[in-house]
């Protein structure tokens, strides 16, 4: 009685174990899962803002070119 009492405490300890080892997996995963969405967010703003920056640089260029012509 004593002994299947001990070993029920025993798993029933293993099983705590390895939830939260599960749980602090699961934690880790979810974590770096956000860094790289946050990297990949960040990465296609600066390259969004980069391509505006060219188009903007490109109307500039044309609106520059038009102007010589009509002016000059």
């Amino acid at each position: 009685m004593e002994k299947a009492k001990h070993e029920q405490a025993i798993k029933k300890l293993q099983n705590e174990l390895k939830e939260e080892k599960r749980a602090d997996l699961q934690r880790r995963r979810e974590i770096t899962q956000e860094r790289r969405k946050a990297v990949e967010e960040r990465q296609r703003l600066e390259e969004d803002k980069a391509k505006m920056g060219e188009r903007k640089a490109l109307r500039l260029r044309r609106k520059a070119g038009r102007s010589k012509k009509i002016n000059g």
